[in-house]
């Protein structure tokens, strides 16, 4: 399969996973934007920049090579001409990366830094490193601000200046950043790890010192999968780690008072994998085993849903007011970055 339209995929009509009836629905052809080179992972996607690594994500794997980051356009599939990453002694791996309006910034788990994307002179880009961080740079999931980036590590949940800095602890081990708005940045805090670090909890950070405010208490496995927001509520997918379960598609309220289940499903017929949203409609991705790779969207005015064909195995997804874009692993075992008018 070449890296050009391929044939629309219709989704099958009838009952979902959970009984809801569903109505098939065609975007249109799937356009193939990017396709990564062997032994790619997926770090990121955004509606700005797709961000894949290659290497071995081994954290306690001494590697002395150079890492290679792909930061690829979203909406063109053009990658930027990148140098690797410059690492330590013991090389890199890479094991976060976020890249948004306010940057592309990358976690060395090897050599404890945080790097952002420049432009310099006579190469177009380079690395920049902003930060060392005291404790090992875990990074799986980073978020940023118009001024800041947020991270996590072995000593907490951190902050520093999109431009570098002095690093800032805001929060003990444990913490993760999910999100970022106004003067508040959410996060996932972890329970006892003498107890499969159960529960979990979403909280909202005040960045003026207060106490933070819990918002939500899960029992599975978080709030990181899918979580969006918007000007009144949180969305997050909540995957049931019992078999038989049932996983779910949740909005909460800013203020944490009002869960709403938006859908459910039973975890012996579909695996939820990503999750996100435009004024219009909900779109999720699940595994459904068996019957293969699905992409849902969901009316916001009436709850009406469709199937959308799935392009390959399709996983993240990210969506803005003209077009949806998926990463699947196609019939090669190659991931492609896929493009779909709305």
């Amino acid at each position: 399969m070449s890296c050009s339209d391929v044939a629309p995929q219709d989704g099958a009509a009838g009952s979902g996973p959970d009984d809801v009836v569903v109505t098939a629905e065609a975007l249109g052809s799937w356009t193939s934007l990017y396709k990564a080179a062997a032994d790619a992972r997926t770090l990121s996607l955004t509606t700005k920049y797709a961000i894949f690594a290659y290497g071995d994500p081994d954290e306690d794997a001494c590697q002395t090579d150079a890492a290679r980051v792909d930061v690829v356009l979203t909406n063109l599939g053009t990658r930027l001409d990148t140098p690797p990453l410059p690492g330590g002694d013991c090389g890199t791996s890479v094991t976060g990366a976020v890249g948004d309006d306010n940057g592309v910034f990358i976690a060395d788990y090897q050599s404890d830094s945080i790097y952002k994307l420049v432009a310099v002179p006579n190469l177009k880009w380079g690395w920049q490193k902003i930060a060392s961080t005291t404790g090992s740079a875990y990074g799986s999931r980073m978020v940023t601000s118009s001024t800041h980036l947020y991270w996590h590590d072995s000593d907490g949940l951190q902050r520093v200046a999109n431009s570098g800095g002095a690093v800032t602890t805001l929060a003990a081990r444990g913490n993760m950043p999910l999100g970022f708005e106004g003067s508040y940045l959410y996060a996932q805090k972890s329970g006892d790890p003498n107890q499969g670090s159960w529960p979990l909890t979403l909280q909202r950070l005040p960045l003026s010192g207060q106490t933070p405010t819990t918002l939500h208490v899960s029992y599975t496995y978080g709030f990181s999968s899918g979580f969006n927001f918007d000007a009144s509520f949180f969305y997050f997918i909540d995957r049931d780690g019992s078999l038989p379960g049932t996983h779910r598609l949740i909005r909460l309220t800013k203020s944490g008072s009002t869960l709403t289940v938006l859908r459910e499903m039973a975890s012996t017929d579909a695996y939820p994998l990503d999750f996100t949203l435009n004024s219009t409609h909900y779109y999720w991705t699940q595994d459904e085993f068996e019957d293969g790779y699905r992409l849902y969207r969901q009316k916001i005015s009436d709850g009406s849903i469709s199937s959308i064909g799935c392009t390959a195995e399709c996983g993240a997804v990210v969506v803005s007011s003209s077009n949806v874009y998926v990463i699947g692993l196609d019939t090669d075992d190659r991931i492609r970055l896929y493009r779909s008018a709305l």
